[in-house]
């Protein structure tokens, strides 16, 4: 939901702002908890307290109690690992870790309570699988890890959507996002950050142009996405965006390339002259604990390249500069590109007992 887009000539960028509050696009981002509670001898238990904690939660806890037939669910659960408890008077706690939530999914997690004191607990440590039997969509999920491990030439994440199947990079030339999703053009691919869209309606691809420290993991659903999600013949990809949380974290990076450290495949030729610095980084963490969050990226790139042709194969009269109005032709000259981006966001939860949450993000480019 855009707030405003600026542009002027003393303004080389462009910046967007975006307000948001729970509404059905949150859901899109976020994940949920759910399943059934039951005693030893397998009858469901109602008024189970089941109660999740997590760094990425943005507050201390969120609760529920299980209903009459055992069963319970939490939503609006922003991805990440959590802790859940179930507590009831009479019956040994029961705590589960390591439990993992998805972007727009659902985890399942079934506990059996035993009779026991007060004083007795019983911890459950292990991975979930992320299995959603009520979903008929095809989707492919790109986890925080993987952003973070796999090398980008340019550190673009949207290179990382070639690795859902039946995703592969559009022919050259093409416009849109660099990948084709089935055989569509890349520019059939819709793109959602945090519940908006965030599509570029002339060329097609996204819009804005996100850092990939920025991006906490996104989905691509390939065929049977639901309404919700619309206008997209190729495929859906679902951005949720990192958040600050309790704890103050930041990261820095810088990549380098350059010709030095280049061979050339041509004989008696030196390689293209390159030279390309990519550097930033990141920092998130608590406005006011349990209530308000900041978290911002910036990512600067200054590269220099050189013509990379065969000058063996240029006609004699064009190298000496005949066929050029100046009289000389510069085989050394190649494009500069430099620029920056930049991504502030700021999360506020409105109470305790309320998880709607309002947001402002903005993105801004050279």
């Amino acid at each position: 939901m855009p707030g405003f887009v600026r542009r002027s000539a003393w303004l080389p960028f462009l910046i967007l702002i975006v307000l948001t509050a729970a509404s059905p696009a949150a859901a899109q981002v976020t994940g949920s908890i759910a399943g059934i509670v039951k005693d030893a001898s397998g009858a469901v238990l109602p008024g189970v307290t089941v109660s999740v904690t997590g760094a990425a939660l943005q507050r201390a806890s969120a609760t529920t109690v299980s209903a009459p037939d055992g069963t319970y669910r939490l939503t609006l659960i922003p991805p990440g690992t959590y802790e859940v408890r179930f507590e009831l008077s009479g019956f040994s706690a029961v705590t589960r870790r390591e439990v993992e939530v998805a972007i727009n999914q659902q985890t399942t997690i079934d506990a059996a309570m035993a009779v026991g004191g007060v004083a007795e607990s019983v911890d459950v440590a292990g991975t979930v699988p992320l299995v959603e039997v009520n979903r008929s969509d095809l989707t492919s999920r790109v986890t925080s890890r993987t952003i973070d491990a796999l090398p980008l030439n340019g550190r673009n994440f949207v290179d990382l959507v070639a690795l859902a199947p039946g995703a592969r990079p559009v022919p050259e030339g093409q416009q849109g996002a660099n990948v084709s999703i089935f055989g569509e053009r890349g520019s059939a691919v819709s793109f959602l950050v945090d519940g908006a869209e965030n599509n570029d309606p002339l060329n097609g691809g996204p819009a804005l142009r996100y850092t990939q420290d920025s991006i906490r993991e996104f989905e691509v659903v390939t065929t049977g996405y639901e309404a919700e999600f619309g206008r997209a013949q190729g495929g859906v990809v679902n951005i949720a965006t990192r958040s600050g949380t309790n704890n103050f974290d930041g990261r820095a990076f810088w990549f380098r390339r350059d010709d030095a450290l280049d061979s050339s495949n041509v004989k008696n030729q030196e390689p293209p002259a390159l030279s390309r610095n990519q550097w930033g980084g990141t920092l998130g963490g608590p406005i006011r604990r349990d209530r308000a969050f900041f978290f911002g990226s910036f990512e600067r790139l200054d590269e220099t390249r050189g013509v990379n042709i065969d000058r063996s194969t240029i006609p004699t009269f064009v190298q000496s500069g005949i066929a050029t109005p100046g009289g000389t032709e510069d085989f050394g000259l190649g494009p500069n590109v430099g620029g920056y981006t930049l991504v502030g966001k700021a999360d506020y939860t409105i109470n305790a007992s309320n998880p709607s949450r309002s947001r402002l993000t903005a993105t801004t480019r050279t």
